[in-house]
């Protein structure tokens, strides 16, 4: 009877757990220069090394070339996603590089100087 009452838990457990998916936070970036960001998202990426990323369509309404800037907490680095020259739109990835819990985000144009209001995602530490 016992093994018959876990068996039925697990079971029950499997079905209730089996396709749910969590849902990633939206990565909201203040359009900067005409590029703004459509569908963002961040989320973790889970391993031996924690890192933060960041997805979405990076959409461009001017001349010149933007990009999603990632700061990694800490200031340990910067990363930088594909960028979009000219008008279009492009789909984007980014990550941060190793242990990060939190990162700074942002759309830049050109170059690094030339960036909008960044946000905070993940967790910062303080």
């Amino acid at each position: 009877m016992r093994k018959t009452v876990l068996a039925g838990i697990a079971v029950a457990t499997m079905f209730a757990s089996a396709g749910v998916a969590s849902a990633l936070p939206p990565l909201n970036l203040t359009p900067h220069h005409g590029a703004s960001v459509t569908d963002g998202t961040w989320g973790y990426v889970r391993g031996p090394v924690d890192a933060i990323k960041a997805d979405g369509n990076l959409v461009v309404t001017e001349p010149g070339c933007f990009y999603v800037k990632l700061i990694q907490g800490w200031a340990i680095g910067t990363r930088h996603s594909n960028k979009q020259c000219g008008p279009g739109t492009v789909k984007f990835h980014v990550e941060t590089g190793s242990l990060s819990v939190s990162a700074q985000a942002s759309i830049c144009r050109d170059n690094d100087d030339d960036c909008g209001p960044s946000v905070v995602i993940g967790h910062p530490v303080e």
